[in-house]
């Protein structure tokens, strides 16, 4: 990776919402929480 930092993830999930009604259902604070408890265990 160009940057030294791994994989980027994103996602756009306007088309889902727009489309299909679609929501998530785990919020942005708790999967960012868990992505950072992950990588702690990693160490």
């Amino acid at each position: 990776y160009p940057d030294g930092c791994g994989t980027w993830q994103q996602a756009d999930v306007r088309t889902a919402r727009d489309r299909l009604g679609w929501r998530p259902r785990i919020g942005l604070e708790e999967s960012l929480a868990d992505i950072w408890m992950e990588a702690a265990c990693r160490i």
